[in-house]
């Protein structure tokens, strides 16, 4: 916060009001009483300041390549790893329609005969399972879909089994591009499936999403990795003293990172008013 004035940065008054009602608002609705305004600019004032001072280590000149979000995705390879998963498509039809202008309920009276003649289309006269679904399903978000079911994470690969027991029983002796029988799914009504692709076990490629998140983190390490630098070499400037048995010496820049471990696997080398390391007596 001193090196954000000494250096004549400042803050956009439209920035800060924005972020200074968002945090009011989000205290207020969560009951939260126990506060002030005033102290809410004041945290809000200084934490914008630590971001804006915190932008001075993104140095575009210094943007993570290829070759080094390779590297790190190689180094953390264990984190994303990936279950195997089927690519289904569902189209259900319910033993009760709604009428979408008046909202009133209608009883089918044959709704397993009418899956049967869907079925039929599919099988034996070769219609698109995804066209069929658009146009004939009851589930409204599947007929956006075409059928094809999405995790919580908009991945069509899921996990049968922790999607719905009754589906997994269906299509687990399936083979790609086969049609289930007619099953009854929920208390709802009857649906076929249709497996459109099995993925083995393995690791997420690096492409697409997971290359844009591996990128950010490099950049953010290498970002944090140059604010490490300055804040430790600007520490190291402060001449912050200790006073050990009346005498005084500066204090080691370990004191400042606790959690750095030296060779030898001892903390800090500072020392207490007995002449102990601290490390040493914890």
């Amino acid at each position: 916060l001193q090196h954000f004035e000494l250096e004549k940065m400042s803050l956009d008054d439209k920035d800060f009001q924005k972020e200074y009602n968002k945090v009011l608002d989000d205290l207020r609705s969560k009951g939260n009483k126990n506060f002030s305004p005033a102290d809410v600019a004041k945290r809000v004032k200084e934490n914008m300041k630590l971001e804006e001072f915190s932008g001075k280590f993104n140095n575009a000149t210094e943007l993570p390549r290829k070759p080094e979000v390779e590297r790190y995705y190689s180094e953390n390879m264990d984190r994303y790893k990936r279950r195997a998963g089927v690519k289904v498509r569902v189209i259900r039809i319910d033993q009760t329609i709604v009428n979408k202008l008046t909202g009133v309920k209608k009883v089918r009276d044959n709704p397993y005969q009418v899956l049967e003649e869907i079925r039929r289309d599919i099988v034996e006269f070769g219609a698109l399972f995804s066209e069929v679904a658009r146009a004939k399903t009851d589930d409204p978000d599947l007929k956006e879909t075409g059928g094809l079911i999405l995790n919580a994470d908009k991945d069509p690969f899921i996990i049968p089994e922790e999607y719905n027991k009754t589906l997994a029983s269906e299509i687990r002796e399936l083979k790609v591009g086969d049609v289930s029988r007619i099953f009854t799914y929920g208390t709802q009504g009857y649906a076929i499936a249709m497996i459109e692709e099995r993925r083995e076990a393995g690791y997420v490629p690096l492409e697409g999403k997971l290359f844009d998140q591996l990128y950010r983190e490099v950049r953010q390490n290498k970002s944090r990795k140059k604010e490490d630098e300055w804040f430790r070499a600007t520490l190291a400037k402060s001449l912050i003293m200790q006073v050990v048995e009346g005498s005084a010496k500066p204090l080691p820049i370990d004191f400042f990172f606790p959690d750095d471990k030296k060779p030898d696997g001892k903390g800090p080398d500072f020392v207490n008013k007995d002449g102990k390391s601290v490390a040493d007596k914890k």
